[in-house]
């Protein structure tokens, strides 16, 4: 199939990559919530998760676009 053939899904394609593959974990430091509601202590803990949909975006599809962002 000619990649320019179907754009949409070619997209999906590339974003699902980027989700199950192309990326590490995200690590990150949040509030240990059973600690603070116990003690009222803002006490971190470091975790990590897979990244999401919702960590990507896309800028620019098409070449006629680039030039306007």
């Amino acid at each position: 199939m000619n990649c320019a053939e179907n754009p949409i899904t070619d997209l999906a394609d590339c974003i699902a990559h980027a989700q199950y593959e192309g990326f590490g974990d995200i690590e990150y430091e949040t509030r240990d919530w059973e600690e603070y509601r116990k003690t009222q202590k803002d006490v971190r803990v470091a975790k990590t998760r897979r990244p999401t949909t919702r960590d990507f975006g896309v800028y620019v599809m098409f070449p006629q676009t680039k030039e306007n962002w």
